[in-house]
């Protein structure tokens, strides 16, 4: 059924980066686009100046969980499709662009930990975040491409606040973003 669905489909999506937006909650992050809302950003009015900030962010990419919206039903597809495609008859087997699923193993663990792209992309939230309100708010010299925690008269800062659970793709995202934000100045206290 599957693969003549697909096969009489006028349009096949190929491109990975649209094909994994309708992946649900294992979907990658993606930003809207900067006019996503229709309002240009116009900067700060004059006179104003950014006193605080505070995020609140999920983990980034992770590996599925044994939950039954996750990796449970990930694996019981990848179970049905072995299982149709090694049936001892004409039907089981695909062909043209779904022809890869006649072979296909279902290669993910399901331990829910931060993936290295999950890793690299909260160490890129870090960057981010520090370049737009860090520099900001820390008023941060010329050059100087992460937090310093003293003042330039050479007293410390108070510490900055991060908050997790102990929960390892959570407690792993905000390393991986605090790196990014802290730069090589980072260390944990603990």
């Amino acid at each position: 059924m599957l693969s003549a669905a697909v096969a009489g489909a006028q349009d096949l999506l190929t491109d990975i980066t649209q094909i994994q937006r309708y992946w649900g909650q294992i979907s990658p992050y993606a930003d809207n686009p900067e006019d996503y809302f229709g309002v240009d950003y116009v900067g700060l009015p004059d006179g104003c100046q950014i006193e605080s900030v505070q995020t609140l962010q999920r983990h980034a990419q992770r590996f599925p969980t044994g939950s039954i919206d996750d990796g449970e039903n990930d694996q019981r597809f990848a179970t049905k499709l072995s299982n149709f495609t090694s049936a001892s008859n004409s039907t089981g087997s695909f062909t043209g662009p779904l022809g890869f699923l006649n072979t296909y193993q279902y290669p993910i663990v399901d331990t829910g930990l931060l993936t290295g792209v999950g890793a690299t992309t909260e160490l890129a939230s870090g960057v981010s975040f520090w370049n737009r309100y860090g520099r900001t708010i820390y008023n941060a010299t010329i050059g100087q491409i992460a937090y310093n925690s003293s003042f330039p008269n050479g007293t410390t800062r108070p510490p900055v606040v991060l908050r997790t659970t102990s929960q390892s793709r959570i407690e792993n995202s905000e390393i991986n973003w605090a790196l990014g934000f802290f730069g090589s100045s980072f260390s944990t206290l603990t």
